[in-house]
């Protein structure tokens, strides 16, 4: 894995494998890094990321939202080891844990 990241212009290059990431701002800062790497390297754009490193990426554009989800990742881990028949508990948090408002689950859908 290899990760660039150039701060003050807010670049950032991922490189794992054979899969790149350009995180960038600037349309443009990032039209003219495909311009350089393209004259070295044989690159495809798929455009928008929707997924990289097992990592489902949702955006929300007009709220300038981002969210991450390993869940398809996760699934396949538990079912590889075979959790599906194992018997549920409930585990509670130590009496130390304070969750915030901020961090409480509100929709339904987070509550999954």
């Amino acid at each position: 894995m290899c990760i660039i990241i150039i701060y003050n212009d807010f670049l950032i290059l991922l490189i794992y494998v054979a899969d790149m990431l350009i995180v960038e701002h600037d349309a443009k800062k990032i039209k003219g890094l495909e311009k350089e790497l393209r004259r070295a390297f044989a690159i495809k754009d798929l455009g928008p990321v929707r997924q990289i490193l097992c990592m489902r990426i949702t955006r929300d554009m007009k709220n300038i939202k981002l969210w991450l989800s390993r869940e398809k990742h996760i699934g396949k881990v538990l079912e590889r080891f075979v959790t599906s028949t194992c018997k549920l508990v409930n585990t509670l948090l130590a009496g130390y844990f304070k969750l915030s408002n901020e961090e409480n689950l509100t929709s339904g859908e987070e509550k999954k």
